[in-house]
C-alpha cells in the first residue's frame, strides 16, 4: 500500500498532467505549408482569411465558458476580445463556439480589408505595415469540477497587410562586350526578396526613355547581365526592389554605360607597338615566327635547370 506521501505526489503530478494538457491550436487554412504570420498586399485588400481550430483536453466537464476567437490590432492578445482597444481598432470577433458540442471547428472568414489595423489606419489606400494577431481563448477549470475558472489563450497567427515600399537598391554598372553587368544591393533592407531592372537606349535630351523590363530577379542574385547590345552605344540603366507582397520601391538612380568591343589577345597586341613579319602576306610568315619564339623561351628554360 502506497504511503500518504506519495499517494499526495501522485495526486499532485496526476494533476499537473491534466492541467498541462489543455491546450487550443490555430492554423489559416488553404495555407500549404503551414504559416504563421498570412502578408498581403494593396492587391490582396479583399483577401478572404479563415482560421481553423483545435482544443486539446477540453470539454464540457472543464470548460466554464465558450471558446472565442478574434483579431486584435496589435501583435499580441489579451484574455479576451475588446470593443474599444486601446491600440487603436475594434477588436474583430471570427468565432464563438461550445467545447460542450465540438473539439474543432472553422471560425468566420474575414477579409483583411476588415481587421481592425486596416480600418483604423484608414483602409486599404493607407501608407503602412499593420500586424494583426488572431486570438482565441476560453475560461476552463484545470483541476476539475470545483475548481477555479482560469484562461486558456493561444496567439500564433499573425495576418499581415504591407504597403510600404521597401528601400531602392543599390546599382553599379560594368560595360563589357555587346552586354552590361549590373551590380545590385538592397541597402540592408531585409524586407527586398526581388529586384526589377529596366534598360533603354540613351534618348535624346528631354525625351522619354523607351525602357525593356527583364524577368524579375531574386535578391539572393546580386548581378544579372543585360545580353545583346550594340557597341558603342549608350544604354540607361535603373532598379528596383520588390518586397514579399509585391510593393516596389522608388527607382534608383539612373546610370549609363556604353558596351565595347574587346579586341583579343592578338589585336591588343598590336595595338600595343607589337608586329608580325612578312609584309602584306603575313599569314602564313606569322606562323614560324611563333614557333620560333617558342623555341628560344624552351632553350632559355632548358639552360636554367
Amino acid at each position: 500500500m502506497p504511503s500518504p506521501h506519495r499517494v499526495v505526489l501522485l495526486a499532485g503530478l496526476l494533476l499537473g498532467a491534466a492541467a498541462s494538457a489543455q491546450a487550443i491550436s490555430l492554423n489559416f487554412v488553404g495555407s500549404s505549408p503551414q504559416v504563421t504570420t498570412l502578408a498581403r498586399g494593396p492587391a490582396g485588400c479583399n483577401d478572404q482569411v479563415r482560421v481553423a481550430w483545435t482544443t486539446t483536453g477540453l470539454n464540457a466537464s472543464n470548460a466554464c465558458t465558450s471558446l472565442q476567437l478574434w483579431v486584435t490590432n496589435s501583435q499580441s492578445c489579451g484574455t479576451q476580445p475588446g470593443t474599444a482597444s486601446s491600440d487603436g481598432g475594434t477588436d474583430l470577433i471570427i468565432g464563438t463556439f461550445s467545447l460542450a458540442t465540438q473539439a474543432s471547428g472553422l471560425a468566420n472568414t474575414f477579409r483583411v480589408a476588415d481587421m481592425p489595423g486596416v480600418v483604423a489606419a484608414g483602409g486599404c489606400s493607407a501608407i503602412a505595415d499593420i500586424q494583426n494577431a488572431v486570438c482565441s481563448s476560453v475560461d476552463f477549470r484545470a483541476a476539475g469540477i470545483g475548481s477555479t475558472c482560469g484562461t486558456l489563450s493561444a496567439a500564433n497567427l499573425i495576418v499581415r497587410y504591407d504597403t510600404a515600399p521597401p528601400a531602392s537598391p543599390t546599382m553599379f554598372l560594368l560595360p563589357q562586350d555587346s552586354r552590361i553587368v549590373v551590380r545590385l544591393g538592397n541597402n540592408d533592407d531585409n524586407n527586398v526578396v526581388n529586384y526589377l531592372v529596366q534598360y533603354a537606349v540613351e534618348p535624346p535630351g528631354g525625351d522619354l526613355p523607351s525602357w525593356t523590363t527583364l524577368p524579375q530577379i531574386p535578391a539572393t542574385v546580386t548581378s544579372q547581365s543585360i545580353d545583346g547590345l550594340i557597341n558603342g552605344t549608350t544604354y540607361v540603366v535603373q532598379a528596383f526592389s520588390l518586397d514579399e507582397v509585391g510593393n516596389q520601391s522608388a527607382p534608383s538612380p539612373q546610370q549609363t554605360a556604353v558596351p565595347q568591343a574587346t579586341n583579343g589577345f592578338w589585336a591588343e597586341y598590336k595595338a600595343a607597338g607589337g608586329h608580325d613579319t612578312g609584309g602584306c602576306s603575313s599569314s602564313g610568315a606569322a606562323v614560324p615566327s611563333v614557333i620560333s619564339a617558342l623555341g628560344v623561351l624552351v632553350a632559355l628554360l632548358w639552360r636554367r635547370r
